[in-house]
Parts: structure tokens; sequence; C-alpha cells
């Protein structure tokens, strides 16, 4: 039995990391309530599957809070070995509520309902709540098995009608149900798989193809870092320079956007005009900086347009640890995380979108903000600007990344230019990924 263990814990991972693989997400909880029915998910099984699960899960977070970590190594782990604990909590408390419930019970169908709301609950916690603890009521969307479903977006399509608790239910019923299919020859749990599938099927087989705007052939991604050393002349220098490289290539191009922390020092907060950027032929740059002002650090996205700075807008919303004091645990979060920075604040500054003449009304939103938040922090109909740091992240979590922003598109039913470092693109109400020209190679999530 402990081959259950670990194909649901694989089935579950996998996804994650090839996204190709997607299809077997659906499996993963068939074999936790095999288990469960046959009365031997044992604790030691239950600490098993929930540990190798959450050290897949995150492991990209600890990597990164290790790379963004000052002091000794040894210090460095300390953080990452209690995000594991912490995380390592919930899927075993999931675990043994539901097996002490689903032990009182005799009758097969209502064992299999109550793992099934049990399945759903725990996903919609991941969701919504997971980061409870850390100031904020907010989870992330990166356990979320739907997410890996989003390499194949028409099975997504669900999410195009109905809300996402509501998707993760039909979803937990679809796997439960192929499930008592499996186990019992009767035909009414057959026709009540198809009942449930079938609805899912025709809506990914009558989701519209939509065409890519036709402003997006004039924006552009330039995924160039900037160190905070480095001087605002040379700074500017280099970014003219890629510019003129991108309006050869590319002489379309009117807007090129700058992913999060490209400038990664808060000089542009008294840059009122960029004069080489005036009369330019790429004549919008919205680049991913910072911002000081007085004792407020904010991280930022500064629009110029004909070398003047059109709008400045600041996160509202910081990740707990690496952009903010957690817990009140000032110097811990400070030796680690603030030696050369301070940490930033989140903006109270309503959200507004940059009306770039010609092109769109593109509201923005920085990294954490649309993969924590379970719903769009304004309430209009504009175009996500989606900017991230990728850099720091795993090769495999650097793709997901992008996926989540697929996700969200087709989830908010709102279009989404998602820009990183890795990736760029322009994903559709749909999740149908279009390509923006870029100076390197384009790297894109078909």
């Amino acid at each position: 039995m402990i081959t259950h263990i670990a194909v649901s814990a694989l089935c579950y991972s996998i996804p994650f990391y090839f996204p190709m693989a997607w299809f077997v997400i659906w499996l993963f909880p068939l074999f936790l309530l095999h288990l469960l029915i046959a009365r031997q998910l044992t604790t030691t099984r239950i600490f098993l599957w929930s540990i190798t699960v959450v050290s897949f899960q995150v492991l990209a977070f600890c990597d990164a809070l290790i790379k963004m970590a000052s002091g000794p190594f040894a210090l460095k782990l300390i953080a990452p070995a209690l995000l594991i604990m912490y995380v390592l909590i919930y899927p075993v408390a999931w675990l043994l509520i539901s097996r002490y419930i689903v032990n009182k019970t005799k009758s097969f169908e209502l064992s299999v309902a109550l793992w099934t709301i049990s399945l759903w609950l725990y996903l919609l916690f991941l969701d919504y709540a997971l980061l409870w603890p850390f100031g904020r009521c907010e989870g992330h969307i990166f356990m979320n098995p739907l997410l890996a479903i989003a390499w194949y977006p028409l099975f997504l399509a669900p999410l195009a009608y109905l809300q996402l608790p509501i998707v993760l239910l039909w979803f937990s019923c679809i796997t439960s149900s192929i499930y008592t299919t499996y186990k019992s020859p009767l035909l009414k749990y057959k026709i009540i798989l198809v009942l449930l599938g079938a609805p899912w099927l025709a809506m990914a087989w009558l989701t519209p193809h939509n065409n890519p705007p036709a402003w997006l052939a004039r924006v552009g991604h330039l995924p160039l870092s900037l160190p905070s050393t480095i001087s605002d002349a040379s700074g500017q220098t280099i970014i003219r320079r890629e510019l003129n490289q991108l309006h050869k290539k590319h002489p379309s191009i009117t807007v090129i956007v700058m992913p999060e922390s490209a400038w990664n020092n808060a000089n542009l907060t008294q840059k009122l005009k960029l004069d080489w950027c005036v009369d330019h032929p790429i004549d919008n740059l919205i680049i991913g900086s910072f911002a000081h002002e007085k004792e407020n650090y904010f991280n930022s996205l500064y629009w110029f347009s004909n070398g003047r700075q059109m709008q400045r807008f600041d996160k509202r919303q910081a990740v707990p640890l690496a952009e903010r004091i957690t817990l009140n645990a000032a110097c811990f979060c400070s030796n680690l995380y603030f030696q050369t920075t301070p940490p930033v604040c989140p903006s109270k500054k309503i959200r507004t979108p940059f009306f770039v003449p010609d092109i769109a009304s593109f509201m923005p939103y920085i990294c954490s903000e649309i993969y924590c938040n379970a719903h769009p922090d304004d309430h209009t109909n504009d175009t996500f600007l989606v900017t991230s740091n990728d850099s720091w992240f795993m090769p495999h979590f650097q793709k997901l990344m992008a996926l989540a922003a697929r996700f969200r598109a087709i989830q908010w039913r709102r279009p989404i230019l998602y820009v990183g470092f890795h990736y760029a693109q322009y994903f559709d109400q749909s999740g149908m990924g279009h390509r923006i020209a870029t100076s390197p190679p384009s790297r894109i999530i078909e």
C-alpha cells in the first residue's frame, strides 16, 4: 500500500514540474480514497504523503528564500525549514480529520461523499487562506490542482462560466466518481461519471478561439535587469541601446515593458523626465523598479511616455518574509532579508490604469498580487498588465508563474499581458497564449 502513497504524491506533484503531464493530476485523490475506504491510511502513510507533496510544492519557494537571504548558510535555512513545517500542518490535519470522519461510517457512498467534501474544503483553504497567519487572510494558487490543467487551457473552460469554488467542487466530484466507477461494477456509478464529465468536455469543445488585439504587435518585452550599483547614466545608456536594437528588429513596436524590479533601485522616484527617450521611436517605456518616499519603500511600476514620467503604480500587496516583516519577527527578517534594502510598504492608493495612447488601458499588477489575491483588486474591464521577477525561481517554477497568469486570465475573464524575465506573453480570456516581441529568443507557453 506504500505504492499508493507514492503514486498519489507523484500524480499531485509531477504536473507542477512537467506541465505536459497535466492529466495525471486527476488521479492523485483516487489512491488516497482507496486507502481511506480500505481503512489502510495509517498515520505513518499520512505523514509520508504529506511531507513528499509539501517538499515538492514548496521547493521553489525555499530555494528563492535561500537566494534572497543574507548571512551564513545555516541561518538561511531557517526560513525554508519553518515554511515546510508550517505548510505540512494542513495536509496532515486534513487527512487525519478525513480518516476520523470516514471511519465513523460504514456506508461506501457516504464515505465517498464525505471524502469529496473534505478534499474540496482542503483545496479551498489552500487557495483562499493558506497564508492567514502572516498578516493577511490569503492563499496562493501554486498548490491548486487546476493550475496544472492550465497547460491545456481548453480544459479550464468551466472557469469561464463558474466561480473557482464551484469548479473545485466539480473537480473533486469527478475524481471521486472515477474511483467509484473503478471500484464498483454498478451501472449507476458509470452514469454519474458521464453526467459529471460530459459538461466539462462540452465546455472545452465549445470554447471559442480569439484573435489577439491589433495593438499587441506594437508591444515589446525587454528582460533586462539593472543592479542597484549601476549609475543612472549607465543604466539609461544600456536601456537606450537595447531599445535601438529592438526597434531595428521590430520597427512596429512603440511600447516596451520591463519586468518587476528590472531597475533595482529607487532612483526613478526623482526622474520626472528621461531626456534620451524624447522623440525615440519607442515612445512608451514601462519599467519595474522601486520608489522611496520618506519612511516608505515601494515596489513600483513606472510609465514614461516620450521621456516624461506619466504615472507610477505602487504594489498593494507584499510577500511575507521576503518583502515585509512577518509575525513581528523584525530582527530575524531584517538580518536575513533587509540588510541592503528596507521592507516593502504595501500601497494604500487605489489601483488606477495606465492609459497608453493608441494601445490599450492597462491595469497594473505586480507579481504576487495575482498569485495571492483570490479576486481582482479593481472593478474595471481593462487588460491586466502583470509584471513579475521570476529570476529568483527555479526553471520549472518560472513556467508555472506564466501558467498561473493564464489561469487568472480564464478565472477573472479578462486578458493578461504577462511580463517576466523568462516568459512574456499575452493571454486572452480563454487562456490562449499570443507572442509578443522580445529581445532574446521568445520563450512562451504553447
